[in-house]
């Protein structure tokens, strides 16, 4: 999220994403690479929800990894199945009602709408 808002894009150069990730104390080809963004060349792009779950790249929904995770499963429950798919998944995980992933959408949505 903090990439996304910093450079604006979902692909940006990687020597830029490595500085972030420095910065925010990330190892960018552990945490990284592989789990929610590609190196392709000199860039390194993002992944969306669908991306991720199509290479099965999704942690746990319950966001015990981290909460892109649980943010990543709902919305790829909504756009692939419902709306309904997606509640039922953050009422199943115990997240409805989750005060810190209320504030991680919040701040996902205050990105996404710049």
């Amino acid at each position: 999220m903090l990439a996304w808002d910093a450079f604006e894009a979902p692909q940006f150069p990687f020597d830029e994403a490595l500085r972030l990730a420095r910065v925010v104390g990330l190892d960018l080809d552990k945490d990284v690479v592989g789990v929610l963004a590609e190196k392709k060349a000199s860039d390194l792009i993002l992944w969306d929800s669908s991306t991720r779950a199509t290479k099965g790249k999704l942690g746990a929904p319950d966001g015990t990894r981290s909460w892109i995770d649980a943010i990543h499963h709902c919305a790829h429950r909504a756009r692939s199945i419902d709306l309904n798919a997606a509640k039922q998944l953050l009422d199943d995980n115990g997240l409805a009602n989750n005060a810190d992933l209320l504030t991680v959408l919040e701040a996902v949505l205050e990105v996404s709408i710049r």
